[in-house]
């Protein structure tokens, strides 16, 4: 617990009540910024004393790989925990935690054999004693209750498995269908479910401080803001005329046309990003790519002409699953071309300096991340690289893009790349640049300078929308009309 705030603090002791009562079901909300993420690594500490294992689970792949980043756990999208469940008596392990140890193994690959064997004997020794499991599921408020449910059927909530659900239930939601359900809201479960399968842990639990901007800060007021609206039946209009009144010279900069992109020139690429609606996503990307790397001139469709420089966005899984849909990296130097691949050496855009402000919280920090081979920020990767082709089912697509890069890059030939570069990749991707994104792939993630455009053409405009959109700056918002 170190350097925790006080209501974290709190928080941790409720779990370990929660984890010696009687109830299977527990929620956690929290205001956008206030750690959420980060205490997962705490509760796993809690469990463990108390001889439970943990699962950490994200509704969606940005969410799992931040759970990663903050806390050098190895997680997974709960349709992939179901996944696994449902396939592993035809698979090669015996059960689902003889899976996942070595899941947690192959993200120690870089460390050392004997580091490696170190943590297996330790970490998994004690581990495989428990018979019993917590499932920690992040980003909650977009989570559905049949995939819910689904989650919990292969153990059963009995006495043996738990569940904790992390999130914030005034950030999107799982549908924008008025009826359905709010699984972050308390009364929801002691009304329908707490004489049923999910016996609700009755302590209403919220964290309150920020640690992503500064209380009292224009960026903070503005959350606050926002976030009352979507307790309230007010419409997205009202949202956009907030942040435009809420302007100042500070941290909510308004800079006017959608086409003065020019202010991002003096910004870090990768500490920035722009938010948008979809139809506005290709040419947001278009357009900030020649800003950063300046007469480039390139057509957006043409991934295969990335240059160094370039930030490109998963849009899918990576093969070896070390890279998560939603995950930018930055092409530090282009090592080798064929006709379906760019292998290059990429810095990825993790969360890892939110630790930097405390010096004892970044040497235990530094002491984790020896055992997190992405931790150092580096890493070589094959770029799967066909032209881009919009289309409607982006999810159909996306699955389909993926099955292809793999299927391509096990066929590849000794004569396209050398069996050393082959073999020294850490994983294999494809995607899209990542200089601008929708907000749907964005929660989760955070930037400290975020453009926001408030043209309303292919957004939600709700005030949740709104309210996601904005927290996920830390230290400047630009504001686009």
């Amino acid at each position: 617990m170190l350097n925790n705030t006080q209501d974290q603090i709190e928080a941790l002791e409720e779990v370990k009540s929660f984890l010696q009562s009687d109830k299977n079901l527990m929620l956690i909300r929290g205001k956008a910024g206030t750690g959420k993420t980060t205490l997962v690594r705490d509760i796993q500490d809690v469990a463990f004393d108390n001889e439970w294992k943990t699962i950490p689970l994200g509704v969606w792949g940005r969410s799992v790989a931040s759970i990663i980043q903050l806390t050098g756990i190895p997680a997974m999208t709960v349709k992939k925990y179901i996944r696994i469940n449902e396939e592993i008596n035809d698979s090669e392990y015996k059960d689902f935690d003889d899976y996942y140890e070595n899941y947690y193994s192959r993200r120690f690959k870089n460390s050392g054999k004997r580091i490696v064997d170190t943590i297996r004997n330790i970490l998994f020794k004690s581990r495989n004693e428990f018979n019993k499991t917590l499932l920690i599921i992040d980003e909650a408020s977009t989570l559905t209750l049949e995939t819910l449910e689904e989650a919990v059927r292969f153990t059963g909530l009995k006495i043996n498995t738990k569940v904790i659900l992390l999130g914030d239930q005034c950030q999107l939601p799982a549908s924008f269908d008025e009826e359905s359900v709010q699984l972050l809201d308390l009364d929801y479960w002691l009304e329908k479910y707490d004489k049923e399968d999910f016996k609700v842990y009755k302590k209403d639990i919220e964290l309150r401080i920020s640690h992503r901007v500064s209380e009292n800060s224009p960026l903070y007021d503005l959350a606050e803001k926002l976030r009352f609206l979507t307790l309230t039946k007010l419409t997205g209009e009202e949202s956009r005329k907030l942040i435009l009144d809420s302007v100042n010279t500070e941290e909510v900069i308004y800079v006017g046309n959608v086409t003065s992109f020019n202010v991002f020139k003096k910004e870090q690429k990768l500490e920035s990003i722009y938010i948008a609606g979809k139809q506005e996503v290709s040419a947001a990307n278009e357009k900030l790519r020649n800003i950063y790397i300046e007469n480039n001139q390139l057509e957006l469709s043409k991934i295969e002409d990335v240059k160094d420089g370039d930030i490109l966005r998963a849009r899918c899984n990576g093969m070896n699953e070390t890279f998560m849909t939603g995950e930018e990296f930055l092409i530090e130097k282009i090592i080798h071309k064929t006709e379906n691949f760019t292998f290059a050496e990429v810095i990825v855009a993790t969360r890892y300096k939110e630790f930097s402000l405390n010096i004892f919280r970044a040497f235990f920090q530094s002491i984790r991340n020896i055992f997190d081979s992405n931790k150092n920020l580096k890493a070589r990767v094959a770029i799967y690289t066909p032209p881009v082709i919009n289309n409607d089912n982006e999810k159909l697509f996306w699955n389909h893009e993926r099955a292809n890069m793999i299927n391509s890059f096990e066929n590849l030939t000794p004569s396209e790349v050398q069996e050393s570069i082959y073999n020294s990749v850490d994983d294999v991707v494809t995607g899209t640049l990542g200089y601008a994104v929708t907000i749907e792939h964005s929660q989760g993630g955070e930037w400290d300078v975020i453009g926001l455009s408030l043209d309303i053409e292919g957004k939600q405009d709700i005030p949740k929308y709104w309210y996601t959109a904005v927290t996920r700056a830390k230290k400047k918002l630009y504001v686009f009309n």
